[in-house]
Order: structure tokens, then sequence, then C-alpha cells
């Protein structure tokens, strides 16, 4: 990664200015590390915590899981006879934290920070690492999800339900 210098200069000032409110943390050394140009620290050091950008998509794609997972819920709620399912077979699984986890960060901010979703991070008790891949089974998911008719998506019968849950 190539800086200018006065893009150096501002970001090693900025990292001085933290590092009085708070000197227990890195900042001296990332001011440092820009004011001596090595630019093979900048990664690592500087930009280690600053994540490559999620495109629309995916982030339209997560809430799109989080709808199914909500309508879900809300249909085993409504459920009269559930059979033998339970609300272990309709909790969200989440996403890899280690394969995919700009899925999964957005996931979090956005349920967490963003406070959405409230009965998924209650089912789910704030845990929505799967730490297995869970993309392709969510895409063959949303498959049959936008099968249903949008205002069956929240009454789903049993055998709607099992269809999706089934498609792991």
């Amino acid at each position: 990664m190539k800086l200018t210098k006065v893009e150096r200069l501002i970001l090693a000032n900025q990292f001085r200015i933290l590092k009085e409110s708070n000197p227990q943390d890195n900042h001296l050394r990332r001011a440092e590390v820009l004011e001596n140009g090595f630019e093979s620290l900048y990664e690592e050091e500087v930009f280690g915590t600053i994540f490559d950008s999620m495109k629309e998509e995916e982030g339209t794609f997560v809430v799109d899981v989080l709808s199914m997972y909500r309508g879900l819920h809300d249909s085993y709620l409504k459920l009269k006879d559930k059979g033998d399912l339970t609300v272990e077979d309709i909790k969200f699984l989440g996403f890899d934290g280690n394969e995919e986890d700009k899925h999964f960060s957005f996931t979090n901010f956005f349920i967490k920070d963003m406070e959405r979703f409230a009965e998924i991070d209650e089912l789910c008790e704030g845990y929505f690492n799967s730490h297995s891949a869970k993309i392709p089974t969510y895409r063959r998911m949303l498959e049959k999800w936008v099968l249903i008719e949008p205002v069956e998506r929240h009454e789903m019968t049993i055998d709607q339900i099992r269809g999706l849950i089934n498609t792991h």
C-alpha cells in the first residue's frame, strides 16, 4: 500500500492524539510505522483492523436470510400442532466466523448494534458463529423461500417449514 507523506503525517498525528486518550493501545507504534514509512507494516500494524468493503448484495443477502429465519420463527410460534419440530429446528445457524467473516460481522452489527431481529438474537443467545460454511445452504433455502407467497411467509404450515429447514 502506498501513502503520500501528507497522508502518513495526518494518520500519524491522529494516532498520537488517540494515544493521549488510551495510552495502553498501540497508537504510538502505529504513528511510528507511518512516520518512518515502513510500508511492509502498514497492512498489519495500521490497517489490520480495517476490513475490505462488503458489497451491497452481500448485506442484502444477510438481511434476506435473517428475514427468512424471522418467518420460520413466527410461523413456528403460530403452529397449533408442532409435531416433532422443536425450536432448535428453526434456529438461525449463523455464519462461519472464519470463512464467512463479512457475513458474520454484518450479522453481529445488524442484530446487536442496530438492534434488529431481536427474536433471532434471543433465540441464538447472541451467538452467530456457525463454525462451518452456511452460505450455500442459505442460498438453497432462499430459493424455496421466494416461492412462498409473501403473505404466507410468517404463517407457514409445518410442511413448508420442514421444506425449508430440510434444505440443509
